[in-house]
């Protein structure tokens, strides 16, 4: 009543309005997050459950991964946004309820191709060189050494996964 007889009415009621719309529009938000993500977790999973050796399904992996990435710009910069942004909140549900399947399923993969190092920093790692090879694609044109093959997600992935794969054989090594 008050802020009706001062004449604050239509600030209350804009306040509100703006409230109920910034709620909307984080749902909203979030649902989108959530196909996205959810749509490349069956393709990274599918990835995982070939039957050949693990060597092949990492490669397979991170060329599957890679052409996902590729394909999908609007993917690619939602998982760069989440990181960058850093809203712990978002980031928990995202791991719980995208990332958890695929990333146990990657753990165990990096642990039978490159025991001797950390599995966890080794699928970030897979991620982060694809992610950031093809995000980078537009700069590194402009660098040398930054022709056309390098633009390539399959290059990108077969550059990648030859990385992993010496790492493991570094392991076997010692």
């Amino acid at each position: 009543r008050a802020v009706r007889r001062r004449g604050y009415w239509p600030v209350a009621l804009a306040a509100s309005i703006l409230l109920a719309f910034m709620a909307t529009q984080q749902f909203l938000q979030h649902r989108q997050r959530e196909r996205a993500f959810a749509a490349h977790k069956q393709g990274v999973v599918t990835a995982l459950a070939r039957d050949i050796p693990p060597r092949a399904r990492l490669r397979h992996l991170v060329e599957t991964f890679a052409g996902l990435a590729a394909e999908d710009e609007t993917f690619r910069k939602l998982v760069l946004r989440e990181l960058l942004d850093g809203d712990d909140a978002r980031l928990a549900v995202l791991a719980a309820q995208i990332f958890s399947e695929p990333h146990g399923l990657i753990v165990q993969l990096a642990r039978e191709t490159a025991s001797d190092l950390d599995p966890y920093l080794l699928v970030n790692s897979l991620f982060g060189m694809v992610l950031f090879g093809l995000q980078a694609a537009p700069l590194r044109r402009h660098l040398p050494g930054g022709g056309r093959k390098q633009q390539k997600p399959s290059y990108i992935a077969d550059h990648v996964a030859t990385l992993l794969e010496r790492a493991g054989d570094r392991g076997r090594e010692r």
